[in-house]
């Protein structure tokens, strides 16, 4: 890899989430020898800011900390180190092999996705309910339950208290995909299944591999 690379891109300028790209993104990261990819990571979670800014204030405490980690992790792979960023296997190892994975003076590259992940399963676990309710039902609750069963763990009560209330302000499913998507109603329900399966499985490989090397609670 060159010293200098390019920042990651996902040819997504409009600013919409696209529920598409953010497919293709998931489907890319798991690689046939069992790896994932941090690139094509990166790139699903850039759709997943978009997301969150095409929401508003309602996920502005999400939409941050998904920026700033999206920013560490493009930054270790434009290093000169790169090439030890490709995956999250050869992340994990080097930064165990130079005693990095938990120090205050480098920003591991293992515990930003570790942040990542857990803001997955939320992502998982509100997809999942949005796909299986009608059109007119309100979203909020879905989404407080999902933050409560997944984020909320690792957040202190006042961000707690704070997200789960900004949450009440979600609209219907059909206004919320209406919001944020570039694809119509109509399309993007029909990808939204195909999302949390591809989510799910990129979640489950990625706990995985994280519980094998007994580092799922880096701090």
């Amino acid at each position: 890899m060159e010293n200098e690379q390019k920042e990651t891109q996902n040819n997504n300028s409009d600013g919409k989430f696209d529920m598409e790209l953010l497919l293709q993104s998931l489907e890319k990261c798991l690689q046939e020898d069992g790896s994932i990819h941090i690139d094509s990571y990166i790139d699903a979670y850039i759709e997943l800011h978009r997301l969150f800014e095409c929401l508003g204030t309602v996920f502005g405490f999400v939409a941050s900390d998904v920026h700033s980690k999206i920013n560490i992790l493009q930054g270790h792979r434009r290093s000169e180190i790169g090439d030890n960023y490709e995956s999250i296997q050869t992340m994990v190892n080097y930064e165990e092999s130079i005693n990095k994975l938990e120090t205050d003076d480098y920003s591991s590259g293992a515990r930003t996705l570790l942040r990542l992940h857990r803001a997955l399963a939320f992502v998982v676990d509100f997809f999942r309910s949005v796909a299986e309710v009608d059109d007119d039902a309100k979203t909020s609750g879905l989404a407080q339950t999902a933050y409560k069963d997944t984020l909320a763990k690792y957040h202190p009560w006042l961000i707690q208290k704070t997200a789960l209330v900004a949450m009440y302000a979600l609209p219907t499913r059909k206004n919320l995909v209406k919001q944020a998507c570039k694809q119509s109603v109509e399309e993007a329900l029909t990808l939204l299944p195909k999302v949390v399966q591809s989510a799910q499985s990129v979640y489950d490989a990625t706990q995985k591999f994280y519980e094998e090397r007994g580092i799922l609670n880096l701090k």
